[in-house]
């Protein structure tokens, strides 16, 4: 899709005032794939507008090299890069965070390049004033709100689940996900903050990790696993196993589930799909598409046979998920 032509943007320029919009992220390594990814958010930065910062948490465990850092520094000069302890995906957003000054708030993927089409997607929804959080591809929430729901927590798997799970009871959500990106479903999943380790016949402490978080995340019950396990066709004695001993793991773990009436996996996308539903999409003028929720094929039929909302929905729910 080409971008659209603003000419010389003047809309952006004339606002009512200038909030400080923070872009964060987390990674573990520094290659070529982070470089792209945080150069196409500086992009999607300077085009929107707004005062703006950039941080991103080294989650490594090992310092960042000096070279490495002062060619960020010159191609991007409003990134800051932050050193701290080895951790993972929510506790680096959590370190970020802490460091940012934004009344807005911006989580990316730093393994996907975003197109400069975003900054108009941001500030159509931000001309709006609507104090709900925004749920995209590359979503926006208010500081003031994380703040109150208790922020990321050291989760690493599904952080971005757990958050915006809490965002959408207490403050709602508005949905604008588009085509704009042609993920693979490993994308479409970092997009959610879901990562899976690639399968093997064994299971590694890592792998059982990665599965307790998400377990916790999405506050998972028992029948919610067995149902994801077999929608992916890989159910296994040596699977089931490792699931249950995960789900254990969850049980013992100091971090424990936000719990609802519905697991949070559920209540983002009901939420997700009640904003699509009545198009709320459509006040947001800047950009010519259409509302287009890219789920993977195993999480897609699990909202089918999970969610009673999506079913009532079916006819109009159809037209807007695909995987």
């Amino acid at each position: 899709m080409e971008h659209l032509d603003l000419g010389s943007r003047e809309f952006l320029e004339t606002r009512e005032y200038n909030p400080k919009i923070s872009f964060i992220g987390a990674a573990h390594k520094f290659d070529a794939k982070l470089e792209a990814s945080v150069k196409s958010i500086d992009e999607i930065a300077r085009e929107l507008g707004n005062d703006y910062e950039l941080i991103l948490a080294n989650i490594s465990g090992l310092p960042v090299a000096k070279e490495t850092k002062k060619e960020y520094s010159y191609s991007i000069p409003n990134l800051q890069i932050v050193e701290g302890k080895k951790g993972n995906f929510g506790s680096g957003k959590k370190m970020a965070y802490k460091r940012s000054e934004g009344k807005y708030i911006v989580p990316f993927c730093t393994n996907i390049s975003y197109p400069i089409e975003y900054a108009d997607l941001i500030h159509g929804f931000l001309k709006m004033k609507i104090k709900r959080l925004f749920y995209s591809e590359l979503s926006l929430m208010n500081r003031e709100f994380i703040d109150q729901v208790g922020g990321w927590r050291e989760l690493a798997n599904g952080e971005d689940i757990d958050l915006f799970s809490r965002l959408t009871v207490n403050y709602g959500v508005f949905a604008f996900p588009t085509s704009l990106m042609k993920l693979s479903d490993a994308e479409k999943n970092e997009v959610l903050s879901i990562r899976f380790q690639d399968k093997d016949s064994s299971w590694s402490n890592y792998r059982l990790g990665l599965l307790r978080d998400l377990i916790i995340s999405c506050n998972y019950s028992i029948s919610d696993i067995k149902e994801l396990r077999r929608l992916e066709r890989i159910l296994s004695r040596d699977y089931t196993r490792g699931s249950l001993i995960a789900y254990l793991m969850s049980k013992f773990s100091t971090t424990k589930p936000t719990r609802y009436t519905k697991n949070n996996f559920l209540i983002l996308f009901e939420g997700i799909l009640e904003s699509m539903v009545l198009r709320e999409y459509l006040k947001i003028s800047e950009l010519p598409v259409d509302a287009t929720l890219e789920l993977d094929q195993v999480h897609l039929a699990y909202l089918k046979n999970k969610s009673k909302l999506f079913n009532d929905l079916k006819s109009s729910a159809s037209k807007l998920f695909v995987s």
